[in-house]
């Protein structure tokens, strides 16, 4: 960073000093064309028509300055695609010279890198073509040398200009795209500003050789119905969360960094209904209520904003706000409710959070009611719940801990599956994963509203969770031990899919047993294939219960972790690691984001 700020800082010191630009960039150029007016004298001398070395001498010139324009336009292919306009824009405010130039052939993808790529396909061909039939010369007198064999005589030519092609091809692909698209990656900033404007005047002299280009390719590629496009590539919403899905899955990422990388990709289309307090679980007050009822549940909610209902909790008509009644409180005889309180603010359960949050700083109000289809009271939702699905669950001085084990009875306990491989590796024998999914397989006239909440992206939501909990709680299992997958979802990907990825990942180490349910239901063996892509043949041992008028739809896999192979999962949690904090419940009664404690030893 230090090293990129000095840099900065001399661009702009030489600017100051003269408006002119600096020649140093064009050093290179004035060599090119000196090397190159220096080979056209040679080419036109007497001398050198009867000179083979002459003739040796200056292809192995041409190729090295064809090698030096290949390696130029790879340099500033590789530096813009790697500048941020973002950063760009920063150059042009600071003053740096040829900031605003390159700016410009951002701007211009299709005259600049198709420049640069055009010119490096052709340099590095010419380069190959002129040691083929230059510098295979020589070097066949050479290969005859070698040996006085007829065969090997006739043949040396040949193979003099195959061993040429290859051994130039070599040495443009790596002197020549390979390490200067390497240090223009490292260093795209300094390259993107020293060598904007040579690839302006490339550009420009080569315009009418791009153009005749890109029109040809465009009307190769027409009956495919797609256009050449030379405009770096944007990397969709889904592509990105796969990337930070392989980044935890290397190490590179936390798994809570992941989680909030992918609140904050998702929560455009995250809806108030995900979010709210259902109506179940708020702290309302009746209308005709006295000052002390309201304090009590003040006190006992710890709330500090509490709606008012009349009649019914369907008919929310105020908020009643702490803060109003400690304000109020020398005035607020005789009591009257309605007095307090502030008109609610109303939302539909589909609302976006997003729109709702920029409602919520328009308004300067922090709570809304939720409504229903049919106007009745669905929840709440204030800006901390909104907070909490990005950054994970807010606490407080007054919200209460939790231990993250429930335990059922002697035999059973009941925890959180994101976690528990890592606080419990290997402590038990029998582990039922009820895995949340999309619930496709209960669709039918008794559940109307299960379309409500489905679509194709709940799919790929789902089955990410699933892995890492499959991941988990296979962790958690002791060798020898059983797993029960379950899913009440249809969909491959949620189903084999997950598991196939887990055999993959466990190797030996996890194998499908049969499984047999007594229900009077159409039963289907696990997939096999899916998408022309073939899965574990061991999954045809998993079930499948397609939905009827009186069952939903059910996955089964059975698992057992053979003994004397502990997964890659449990040997990471025996490692040492720093304490944790305990799961905490919230004011609500909830506990959302993965729980953390040391490890738990039932």
């Amino acid at each position: 960073m230090n090293e990129e700020g000095g840099a900065r800082a001399t661009l702009t010191t030489q600017k100051e000093e003269s408006d002119s630009p600096s020649p140093r960039p064009y050093r290179w150029m004035w060599l090119m064309l000196l090397v190159a007016g220096a080979l056209y004298a040679q080419g036109t001398s007497p001398a050198e028509q009867t000179t083979g070395q002459t003739h040796d001498l200056r292809d192995l010139l041409w190729i090295v300055v064809l090698l030096l324009a290949t390696a130029f336009c790879a340099m500033v292919d590789s530096a813009l695609r790697a500048m941020h306009a973002s950063r760009v824009r920063e150059l042009v405010e600071e003053g740096v010279p040829n900031a605003r130039l390159v700016e410009r052939l951002l701007s211009d993808p299709d005259r600049s890198i198709a420049t640069a790529q055009i010119g490096m396909v052709l340099s590095s061909f010419v380069a190959a073509a002129v040691a083929a039939t230059g510098l295979s010369r020589g070097v066949a007198v050479l290969l005859r040398l070698l040996s006085d064999a007829d065969w090997w005589q006739r043949h040396s030519e040949p193979i003099a200009v195959l061993t040429v092609t290859v051994l130039t091809g070599l040495l443009v692909l790596i002197a020549g795209i390979l390490v200067p698209r390497t240090i223009a990656e490292k260093h795209a900033e300094k390259v993107a500003l020293r060598l904007a404007r040579p690839l302006w005047v490339c550009a420009w002299l080569l315009s009418p050789l791009v153009a005749v280009v890109i029109a040809l390719s465009n009307a190769m590629v027409k009956p495919f119905k797609v256009q050449v496009d030379f405009s770096p590539r944007v990397l969709t919403p889904e592509e990105i969360i796969s990337l930070v899905d392989a980044g935890e899955e290397q190490g590179v990422i936390e798994e809570e960094e992941r989680e909030m990388i992918q609140s904050v990709l998702e929560f455009p289309d995250t809806i108030v209904r995900k979010v709210m307090t259902p109506r179940i679980d708020m702290h309302c007050v009746p209308v005709e209520a006295s000052l002390q009822e309201v304090l009590e549940i003040i006190r006992n909610s710890g709330h500090s904003r509490i709606p008012v209902y009349e009649s019914t909790v369907d008919n929310i008509i105020g908020i009643v706000y702490a803060k109003d009644l400690l304000r109020l409180y020398p005035h607020l005889e005789p009591f009257d409710l309605r007095k307090v309180m502030r008109p609610p603010y109303f939302i539909p359960e589909t609302k976006k959070v997003d729109e709702l949050m920029r409602e919520f700083r328009a308004k300067k109000t922090q709570i809304a009611i939720v409504r229903d289809e049919y106007g009745g009271t669905s929840g709440l939702v204030t800006l901390e719940d909104i907070l909490e699905e990005l950054v994970g669950e807010i606490h407080d001085e007054y919200d209460t801990e939790e231990t993250p084990f429930e335990q059922l009875d002697s035999h059973t306990y009941r925890a959180d599956g994101r976690s528990i491989g890592r606080r419990a590796p290997e402590r038990f024998d029998r582990v039922l994963l009820d895995a949340p999914c999309s619930g496709e397989a209960r669709f039918h006239r008794r559940r109307p509203h299960s379309w409500a909440t489905w679509s194709p992206r709940k799919i790929r939501e789902c089955a990410r969770k699933q892995r890492g909990l499959l991941r988990s709680a296979l962790a958690a299992l002791k060798p020898g031990g059983t797993l029960l997958y379950c899913t009440c979802a249809l969909a491959p990907e949620e189903n084999e899919l997950v598991v196939d990825d887990c055999l993959r990942r466990a190797g030996e180490g996890v194998e499908i047993v049969p499984i047999e349910l007594g229900v009077p239901a159409a039963v289907q063996p696990g997939w096999t294939r899916w998408e022309d892509r073939p899965l574990s043949p061991d999954l045809a041992l998993a079930v499948r219960i397609l939905p009827d008028e009186q069952f939903d739809g059910f996955f089964f896999c059975k698992l057992v972790k053979r003994a004397g192979r502990a997964s890659r999962s449990a040997r990471r949690s025996r490692q040492a690691r720093p304490a944790r904090r305990r799961p905490v419940r919230d004011r609500r009664g909830r506990v959302r984001g993965p729980s953390r404690e040391e490890p738990f030893a039932p």
